[in-house]
């Protein structure tokens, strides 16, 4: 496994999650994490080709995890600044502090998107095979 890149890109994932925190990210989260999962793919196709569902899976799963964790260490910022997903939230956890219902969301979420970005970075480590293949000679 490749630790510093699952690393940096969680690191990046904290960001994002205290970004949604603070408003910063309304609406156009989902386009962030598309770009992340993406960019993420590529890096770990081309840094990491041995191994890419397992750092893949391993990326995804500590980025839901890492912006899970942002989201409730900054949940008053949170809730103020979604309301909707405040009253979701609410509604949900039921008796469960909020804050502990994120983050075991956040495992959650992290296990499906560790799916998601183990299945990207197996398709980009073989097109990055692909293209770093030699040629066949010419006749």
């Amino acid at each position: 496994m490749n630790f510093r890149i699952a690393l940096s890109i969680a690191t990046v994932s904290f960001l994002m999650g205290a970004a949604t925190s603070f408003g910063l990210t309304q609406n156009l989260e989902w386009y962030f994490w598309a770009v992340l999962a993406i960019f993420s793919a590529y890096l770990i196709g081309k840094r990491a080709p041995r191994r890419p569902v397992g750092n893949g899976f391993l990326v995804g799963f500590l980025c839901g995890l890492a912006s899970s964790a942002a989201e409730s260490l900054f949940f008053d910022f949170y809730i103020v600044n979604n309301p909707t997903s405040a009253d979701r939230l609410a509604r949900i956890a039921g008796g469960v502090d909020p804050r502990m219902f994120m983050l075991a969301s956040g495992a959650i979420i992290g296990l499906a998107a560790g799916i998601v970005f183990a299945v990207l970075a197996l398709l980009a480590a073989r097109l990055e095979a692909g293209r770093s293949r030699p040629s066949p000679p010419a006749s």
